[in-house]
């Protein structure tokens, strides 16, 4: 590895391997060719031929393209090329910049942010920060050119996705990142978009309670046995049903065409509509339950990933990372029960309807199982004698919500914090700490169990009093 003060041959092949040191963020190295050209390589692994000089007493840094845009000696060319702007007193950066301050906001992020962030990003982060840019973004600022885009501009969008606002949050913190590389790279004096505030969002997470956890069960359960039987047992429960209304076949019809215009799982749905849902479908809900795991941990997971002695699947890209998910013996009996489904040469361990895919859309079994679980609510209140309810935590219930759940639960119970936090991956403490009330609850609920065992063994029992009350003052 060459020093810092030294100069070398710059040669494709040394452009693609230069590497820094460990430890080291950054290494330049210049040519033996060209004076004031080299190349340089970051720890993250961006390489790139740059050019340095000074005009006006400053000295000035200029990057000429990424290693792998351009060979080394059309990099050299072009490099000589800028360096004899520098002599006729022209600045070839103050040129590039003023050229990229006139460029529309489509412009600079197809031709300089999304290759830049191509280098940084996860596939699963570009897939879907270029979907928020698309969709959200471009219809309205695209066409902005740089050197013109205000804060009232982006004000102004912003508000006008007051209907949704994690969406506008997100695509918000994109635009704050791709101005801010446009300040970076002095293509704009300053951030249009710096300060200004994300929209308030209302908290949609559902934590649900132990009991309600047993019906969504027995409602997965029951959605999967309709889900195993044949057709003719489905086409016969439809025939004696028909036979037992008495309406007139038009109105049946129309009734029934009524009901299944509010979508599979909606209100309109009734019993005998639901085709049920697959063993890996089921599957996905209860492991989710069971191991407190993202969505899209366990849907993208393979069989390979078990380590079944160890009790763990090893998931090798999560959101925060490579991640061990550990499981419980529940876990490992419901995966034991689906290696019998597994199909020949499928490598996922949730399949989906087509042969070696995983499955790609929960919503529709996931809407039918919260159907299912909101009526077995209202039989469970029938046979206590209790009104049915129009409503219930069951239909606002997300799937990412099971995650939640299992969270509040283990928090119910006491467990510490970090443990939680552990076993769920987060990264961060402070995403946890949305589960302390329910841990306190649990420390309340136990001193209370305390006071009452010793106030059955004699103990003197004090009314409490509040230090404010007019009482204490007197004291």
């Amino acid at each position: 590895m060459p020093r810092k003060a030294e100069r070398v041959e710059i040669t494709d092949k040394f452009a693609r391997t230069l590497t820094p040191p460990p430890g080291v963020a950054i290494i330049r190295v210049k040519d033996n060719h060209l004076k004031r050209f080299g190349v340089y390589a970051t720890a993250k692994g961006v390489r790139a031929y740059f050019i340095e000089y000074r005009l006006d007493g400053k000295r000035r840094h200029m990057t000429v393209a990424k290693v792998g845009e351009l060979v080394a000696h059309k990099a050299r060319k072009k490099a000589g090329e800028l360096l004899e702007r520098v002599t006729l007193g022209r600045d070839p950066l103050e040129e590039q910049n003023e050229k990229r301050r006139g460029e529309t906001l489509e412009a600079f992020w197809e031709q300089d942010f999304l290759p830049d962030a191509k280098r940084r990003w996860k596939d699963s982060t570009l897939r879907m920060q270029r979907w928020h840019w698309e969709k959200v973004i471009a219809p309205q600022l695209a066409r902005k050119r740089l050197d013109s885009l205000r804060r009232v501009d982006v004000e102004q969008w912003h508000r006008a996705l007051h209907k949704t606002p994690g969406k506008a949050n997100i695509a918000l913190r994109l635009l704050k990142s791709v101005l801010a590389k446009a300040v970076e790279w002095e293509c704009i004096p300053a951030n249009p978009a710096a300060k200004i505030r994300p929209l308030p969002l209302q908290k949609r997470e559902t934590f649900l309670a132990a009991d309600e956890v047993r019906l969504l069960l027995d409602a997965i359960a029951e959605e999967e046995r309709l889900g195993q039987l044949p057709p003719e047992s489905k086409k016969a429960a439809k025939g004696e049903k028909d036979k037992k209304d008495k309406r007139p076949q038009g109105i049946r019809k129309a009734v029934k065409r009524k009901g299944k215009s509010k979508g599979r799982g909606g209100k309109g749905q009734t019993e005998s509509e639901s085709r049920g849902i697959t063993p890996h479908a089921a599957a996905l809900f209860k492991l989710l339950l069971y191991t407190g795991a993202r969505l899209s941990e366990i849907m993208h997971a393979k069989w390979d990933w078990i380590r079944w002695e160890e009790r763990e699947l090893i998931i090798p890209d999560s959101k925060t990372g490579p991640r061990r998910i550990p499981l419980s013996k529940q876990a490992l009996a419901e995966l034991t029960r689906l290696s019998k489904y597994r199909t020949k040469f499928s490598q996922w361990i949730i399949e989906g309807v087509k042969p070696g895919s995983h499955l790609v859309n929960p919503q529709k079994p996931w809407s039918r199982v919260k159907e299912r679980a909101h009526k077995l609510l209202n039989k469970k209140r029938k046979d206590a004698e209790l009104d049915p309810v129009s409503e219930s935590v069951f239909q606002s219930c997300r799937i990412h919500d099971l995650r939640h759940t299992a969270a509040s639960l283990a928090a119910g119970e006491g467990l510490s914090l970090l443990h939680i936090g552990s076993a769920l991956g987060h990264a961060q403490g402070r995403t946890t700490e949305r589960y302390s009330h329910l841990r306190r609850q649990a420390a309340l609920e136990t001193v209370e169990t305390i006071g009452e065992l010793i106030e059955g063994a004699g103990g003197a029992v004090v009314e409490p009093v509040h230090p404010d009350t007019p009482k204490e003052r007197e004291a």
